[in-house]
């Protein structure tokens, strides 16, 4: 628990970028939405996001177990929530986007 267990990078041409990460390193690159395509290594996954929030240019997520539970206790340590809480299309989840006290964005993941 509490490991890396997604990272987006911003693409504003999905068509373009899935092509980049496939011909570099040869990862599945599948649509998921309109505006969102998933990335598969066999080890690792994430997404291609052509909607990235505030400028963010790559987000990673952090698995836990709670996501309320996580955002209230990040809150008190001071971080800036963005995005309280989210359900994901799919059944893929629930997140939640803060940004550390020093600024670093951050997502939060949990199973639904």
């Amino acid at each position: 628990m509490h490991g890396v267990v997604h990272t987006e990078f911003a693409a504003n041409d999905l068509k373009s970028s899935s092509k980049f990460f496939y011909d570099l390193f040869d990862w599945k690159i599948e649509p998921f939405m309109d505006n969102y395509f998933t990335w598969s290594n066999g080890e690792a996954g994430g997404g291609l996001d052509s909607k990235m929030r505030d400028g963010t240019k790559t987000m990673v997520y952090i698995e836990v177990e709670d996501i309320k539970a996580s955002v209230a206790k990040a809150k008190d340590l001071g971080a800036i929530i963005h995005l309280e809480y989210e359900e994901l299309p799919h059944d893929a989840g629930v997140i939640a986007i803060l940004s550390t006290p020093e600024g670093t964005p951050l997502g939060l993941w949990a199973k639904k």
